[in-house]
């Protein structure tokens, strides 16, 4: 019996020798990758064979692990290897490493490989781990690199990177946001900036209102002039006002237009008034879409007038649209002097206007107009909003109204919350419905306040 027990101890010691000789090759093929060195055809070759090698380390389970983690400690300069070895650590043991990716990604940056980069940190951000956030911060300063994720959707743009990975760590990320809005990069500024603009959060709104008068970098400052028109507080209006009127770079007074009709307020009207007279077009460009969108009466005797003195081509054909989207019968007169006096072209887009105009009259300006939906109970609102959690957000393209005509200021975390879901998933609905969901809280938001 003791002659059978030993050989069963001598076999199993074996076995585990042998497990461990093939962890440490499989290991050992992730060290020293260079992917700058390899043509397309080896390096596609080379990630054929990490997946592989990925697949067996997570099938070898804890042991492999074990070994992952004390080579990630003694092997701090291989980048492409630090993560690597933790893309396969995380499939291992989950949030239980994180404290040693996290030091892996410490040592590397996105340009070391910026899928695994991007997905580790997405990884750690679901886990809303407060240790990532330092990480996360120093991908606001990355304005070139953009991430292949799959042959379907081929890339994500630096803006989104961030907003990604902080959207779905949630509003408990606007702290760091905050503190980035004063780094000395102005990369990381102006990135922190339009990543605060889809929280719509007012603690930094000072923040970005310094930031749009004193920032010296014109990005900087039109990424809050962007933000703040997401945040649906009357305060800022004469903010974006004064920039609007005095900052020297158009790009910054383009956002500030934009922004004021972001807000959608009669306050609104008298700064785009001026604006629509900028010497830049694409200055007017901008106010003439955000007076069509605010839609009073007034917005079409301020977009009529422009178009008698309005020279350029392209503006003067968004100031005839403007005309017949806002649809009020005063513009009537303004349009017929274009189909008698000007260009074939625009006479065209004038009498499409006029034809509008008589026939659906102003547009309605109650928000989803063309979707079903009707109030529902407060329990049957949490159902959905549940479900849609539950999906990442799919189906929130039918539920819009139902939600808007539903939900209160109470209700603004469970949105908040969804807003983090639907960015747990990578795909290209994601950011689509994050818009969407943004813009339902800034509408709901809008309704508690009577901004609408």
């Amino acid at each position: 019996m003791k002659k059978i027990l030993l050989l069963c101890v001598c076999v199993c010691l074996a076995a585990n020798a042998l497990a461990d000789g093939k962890v440490a090759d499989l290991i050992a093929q992730m060290k020293g990758v260079n992917p700058d060195n390899l043509s397309d055809r080896q390096r596609l070759e080379k990630s054929d064979a990490l997946t592989d090698v990925w697949k067996q380390l997570v099938a070898a389970g804890a042991p492999a692990a074990k070994e992952i983690e004390k080579e990630l400690e003694a092997n701090p300069a291989d980048a492409y290897f630090q993560l690597s070895a933790s893309m396969a650590l995380y499939q291992i043991r989950h949030e239980a490493a994180h404290t040693q990716i996290i030091r892996a990604l410490q040592r590397t940056s996105i340009g070391d490989n910026a899928f695994q980069y991007f997905y580790l940190c997405h990884r750690i951000a679901r886990a809303k781990d407060p240790a990532i956030l330092p990480v996360l911060r120093r991908l606001l300063a990355n304005d070139k690199i953009v991430v292949v994720i799959d042959k379907d959707w081929p890339f994500i743009e630096p803006r989104a990177i961030c907003t990604y990975l902080y959207g779905v760590y949630g509003p408990q990320a606007v702290g760091a946001l905050k503190d980035a809005c004063s780094d000395e990069n102005a990369t990381v500024r102006a990135n922190a900036a339009s990543v605060i603009g889809y929280f719509g959060d007012e603690k930094p709104l000072f923040v970005l209102v310094d930031m749009l008068a004193r920032d010296t970098d014109d990005g900087v400052r039109a990424a809050a002039a962007n933000a703040l028109g997401q945040m649906d507080h009357l305060a800022v209006v004469p903010r974006l006002s004064q920039a609007l009127a005095a900052d020297t770079s158009e790009n910054v007074r383009a956002a500030c237009a934009f922004a004021l009709g972001e807000l959608r307020h009669e306050e609104c009207i008298d700064p785009l008034a001026l604006a629509i007279n900028d010497t830049s077009t694409q200055v007017r460009q901008h106010a003439i879409s955000s007076l069509e969108y605010i839609g009073k009466e007034r917005c079409s005797e301020i977009v009529a007038n422009r178009l008698a003195v309005e020279d350029d081509p392209a503006v003067r054909l968004s100031l005839i649209k403007a005309l017949g989207l806002l649809g009020h019968a005063k513009s009537i007169p303004a349009l017929k002097a274009v189909t008698e006096k000007r260009s074939a072209d625009e006479a065209k887009q004038a009498a499409q206007a006029m034809h509008r105009i008589d026939s659906i009259g102003p547009a309605s300006r109650e928000p989803f107009p063309a979707l079903e939906g009707k109030k529902v109970s407060a329990s049957e609102l949490n159902k959905l909003l549940k479900s849609l959690c539950d999906r990442y957000g799919d189906g929130i393209e039918q539920a819009q109204k139902t939600i808007y005509l539903s939900a209160g200021k109470d209700d603004l975390p469970k949105l908040d919350n969804l807003r983090c879901h639907v960015l747990w998933v990578v795909n290209n609905d994601s950011i689509d419905r994050l818009g969407k969901i943004s813009k339902m809280i800034r509408l709901v938001k809008r309704k508690t306040r009577d901004m609408i």
